[in-house]
């Protein structure tokens, strides 16, 4: 099932940390309950996305795993 985002960041190719800074900058002019799809190639994404969303109260909606992709959708 996929869910409707209205804000998208393609974070494929990069390596930690960026997919998250590239999060954290996006997300400045969002507010809360808006939500955010992220695709990332990064394996290490997995665990920096669970722990900075923990850290700020963001919620992991779901994570999909690709062939060579994770999939994101995270609530503000």
């Amino acid at each position: 099932m996929e869910i409707a985002t209205e804000h998208y960041i393609d974070a494929k190719g990069m390596l930690c940390p960026l997919p998250v800074l590239k999060f954290k900058k996006y997300i400045k002019d969002l507010t809360p309950g808006d939500v955010i799809r992220i695709d990332t190639t990064d394996p290490d994404s997995v665990k920096d996305f669970n722990i900075f969303s923990e850290m700020k109260g963001y919620k992991i909606v779901s994570l999909v795993e690709h062939a060579k992709s994770f999939s994101f959708v995270i609530e503000i």
